[in-house]
Parts: C-alpha cells; structure tokens; sequence
C-alpha cells in the first residue's frame, strides 16, 4: 500500500513537471509571437520614418507653403507624426501601432543617444521643421532639413533599421534555444518518469499478477482438497442472505452430501423443510429459522434429512445468525455435516445396554423364584 502511494506522488509530481514544462513553453510561444509582431511594427515605423524624412523636407520646399492652409496642415501632420514614432522608438513612449514598448538594447541607446547622435539629430531635423511651418523659418532651416535628410539624418535611420532587425532576429534564435531546451526537458522529464515510475510500477503489477495467479492456483487446489473433504465427509456449508427473506443459498458440497443434482437443491426455506424429516420439522425450524436473540448466536440441530435415493440420513447442522453492518437485518450461516454413522452407532449401544439390561432382569427374576 506505502508504494502504491509513493509511485502515485511520484507519478502526480511528474505529471506536475511536465504541464509545468508544458505551460512555459505555451508561453515562451506566446512571447515570441508578442515579440515578433513588436519587432515586425517596429521596423516598419523605423522604415517609415525615413519615408516621413524625405517627405517632410519636399513638402517645406514648396513655394506656397506660407499662403497654404492645406500645405502646412499636411506638413504638420507629417511633422507630429515623425515625432510621435521617435519619442516611442527613443524612450519607449506609447504608441497605437505598437502593441508593447519597444525592447531595451545597448547598441540603440549608443545610436540615439551615444555617439550615433540620431536623437539629437531628430530633435534638429523636426525643430527646422516646425519653424518653417510656423513662418519663422530661415534659408538655413530648410538647408537643414535637406542636409539631413539626405545625409546623417537617413544614415542613422537605416542603421536603426538594422538594429531593430537583428534585435528580431536575436530573440528568435533565444526562443528556439529555449524552445530546445524545454523539449530535451520534457523527454528528459519522460525518461525519469519511466525509470522511476513506470518501470517500478510496471515490475509491480507483473509481480502482482504473478503473485495472484500464483494464489489462484493455490486456491483451485484448496478447492479440490475442499471438496474431495467434503464428499468423503458429506458435509455442506449454506446461508440464508437476510433472515426476513425465504432465500437460501447452497454450496455444491450441500448438494453432494445429500446425494441430489443441481436441479434438485434448495433455494428456499421451503423447500430446504421439505427435506427434514417430520420427526425433526418443528425443532428445526424452531432452531434454523427463529428470530435471533443477538448478534453471533450460534444454535445447533440433529435432524434427519431427505436424500437423493430417498432415505433420511441424520445430519447435525450448526448455524450462527449475523447482523448487518447497520444492526437492521441479520443473515444466517450454517454449516451441514452428515452424522448418520454416529447415530446408528450410538443407537446400537443404546439397543445393546437396554438388552443387557433387560437380560440381567431376568436372570436376578430366576435366581430370585
């Protein structure tokens, strides 16, 4: 029973293990779809910060810009726009195209803020910008803007490009290396489970089965001795289910005591009293089939019984009455040996001391005229 419990804690810890190993990598999958499509909306902004770069520089070289409402609406859009992606590409500001900030990383705080420059750059590139659309802006602004954008401005926009890019990249290479490892986990997880488990628990229940048939086989002997004993002895053991109910159920050794065939044997009070001689019906049924006293009585009765040639033979029958688990009902369980032998004897002795009783009379009746 004690291993059965611990190779049931064992396999319940297992079985924990592995949904453990199981849900990290559900998440670990989870989290580099997150990524992916965070790093995939990230490119794309860095891209289309170059796009906004050369449009914003075109759109503050037209002419009419200062007499057009349109143009500097458009150019001001475009303007906040550029802002809104560096302030989340820069500082990990919120944006409605990204689902999360976008991930820390050395080599973009040295671009935007290092030796690449690119914020400070930015900053310039939309400050010149935002002059020329409020009208206060100089020859050298949009020199500025053109300088820029055609330069520094869109270098440093690529490189960021291939950072964000290889930034994917690196976190697809982390999630399939953990991908592997959670893998070679979960089948090192099974071996054990099967070293340390299955494989115990397995000899286990062979051994138990061999061990049952093994009893089996016992048993079947036992029953063959069992029953080779009682058909020398004629004796039967018998039972009546619930004391309220005329059921009765016999064994085959009853049936072989009294000589008679499976179609012939007792299933009820009954039928089992029809098989008493008349002599013997009342104190049997009186001391078989009366109302218990209490629990664990045991009565006993020498009665003749009816066998399958037709004779009676003397039969003592031993029964105790059985209460139920609740104390409700009681059921009846007797056991049935054939003493015919010993009663024959014991009737001869009888007859032989009552005749040398009688031949004593009459001897002292001679002596005595």
């Amino acid at each position: 029973m004690n291993r059965t419990r611990n190779s049931l804690k064992f396999y319940l810890l297992g079985l924990a293990l592995i949904a453990l190993l199981t849900t990290l990598g559900h998440a670990l999958i989870e989290r580099v779809i997150g990524q992916n499509e965070v790093y995939g909306s990230v490119v794309n902004m860095a891209g289309r910060q170059r796009m906004l770069s050369q449009r914003i520089a075109l759109t503050a070289q037209t002419p009419v810009i200062e007499s057009s409402t349109e143009t500097q609406n458009k150019l001001t859009a475009l303007i906040d726009e550029m802002d809104k992606a560096h302030m989340a590409l820069a500082y990990g500001r919120h944006h409605e195209l990204l689902s999360r900030t976008v991930p820390d990383d050395a080599r973009l705080n040295a671009l935007y803020f290092g030796s690449g420059e690119l914020n400070h750059i930015m900053e310039t590139f939309l400050a010149a910008a935002r002059s020329i659309v409020a009208g206060s802006g100089t020859e050298g602004d949009i020199e500025t803007l053109l300088r820029l954008s055609d330069g520094p401005l869109l270098e440093q926009l690529d490189e960021a490009v291939s950072i964000f890019q290889a930034m994917a990249e690196e976190s697809s290479r982390r999630a399939e290396l953990a991908s592997t490892l959670l893998w070679l986990a979960t089948l090192l997880m099974l071996g054990l489970e099967w070293f340390l488990i299955f494989r115990p628990q397995h000899r286990f229940v062979m051994n138990s089965i061999q061990t049952m048939a093994h009893q089996k086989e016992a048993l079947a002997g036992e029953q063959a001795r069992y029953e080779l004993a009682a058909e020398a002895a004629r004796f039967g053991v018998w039972e009546q289910p619930d004391i309220m109910s005329n059921r009765l159920v016999m064994t085959p050794t009853f049936l072989n005591a009294l000589g008679y065939d499976a179609e012939h044997l007792p299933t009820d009070r009954s039928s089992f009293l029809k098989l008493v001689h008349p002599r013997d019906f009342d104190i049997t049924r009186a001391e078989l089939f009366g109302p218990p006293k209490r629990n664990r009585e045991r009565t006993s009765v020498d009665h003749r019984l009816k066998c399958g040639d037709g004779s009676y033979r003397w039969f003592s029958t031993i029964a105790e009455h059985r209460a139920s688990d609740d104390g409700n009902s009681y059921r009846l369980v007797a056991f049935t040996v054939d003493i015919h032998d010993r009663k024959i004897a014991e009737q001869i002795r009888a007859d032989f001391a009552a005749l040398v009783r009688e031949d004593e009379y009459t001897d002292s009746s001679r002596q005595a005229g």
